[in-house]
């Protein structure tokens, strides 16, 4: 996948990442009242997860973002589009996992 780029992820469709990458997922994937593993399921409970804050004014934020490294694992309970990124900024290969 290049990086910096929107992708189309379709729900139930694991990824594992090859290698240390952040997942950008747009905030407002998680509805009212939701928590996150009602949407997101993610490998192990050692995956860091950090908000982007769209204004400083509102304190609102614009996405979600996912510090996966290498073998972790996500999946989305519903269909998002998706933003990979990487430290070296080459493109990034997943697995997709059954």
């Amino acid at each position: 996948m290049k990086t910096q780029v929107l992708f189309p992820l379709k729900r139930e469709v694991c990824l594992e990442a090859t290698t240390a990458v952040q997942v950008y997922l747009p905030a407002g994937i998680l509805l009212e009242g939701e928590k996150m593993e009602d949407v997101i399921t993610l490998s192990g409970d050692d995956i860091e997860i950090g908000l982007k804050e769209s204004n400083q004014s509102q304190k609102k934020a614009s996405a979600i973002i996912i510090f996966l490294k290498a073998n972790d694992r996500i999946l989305l309970h519903r269909s998002s589009e998706i933003m990979i990124q990487s430290n070296d900024k080459s493109e990034v290969v997943f697995n997709i996992v059954a």
